[in-house]
């Protein structure tokens, strides 16, 4: 959940560097648009994910972490 968060923050700094771009005319109105719509997107989709990772961590509380992985033994 670590990388979706911080996946996030990366998006909010995406546009801060839309509107840069925008700002010193290196692309036009019509291309802020769709870059920011397209983010918007993104974020929804991210948030939604996010949220369901929480739900299901609080919901399997009882089984331990969320995220387990199998212990592997290497033969060397």
């Amino acid at each position: 959940m670590l990388f979706c968060c911080h996946s996030r923050g990366s998006l909010h700094e995406l546009i801060d560097q839309l509107i840069t771009a925008l700002d010193e005319e290196y692309i036009t109105k019509s291309e802020y648009s769709n870059g920011k719509e397209l983010i918007k997107r993104v974020l929804g989709l991210l948030n939604g994910y996010i949220n369901y990772l929480i739900k299901d961590k609080s919901d399997n509380k009882a089984d331990g972490d969320m995220f387990h992985e199998d212990t592997i033994t290497y033969n060397l």
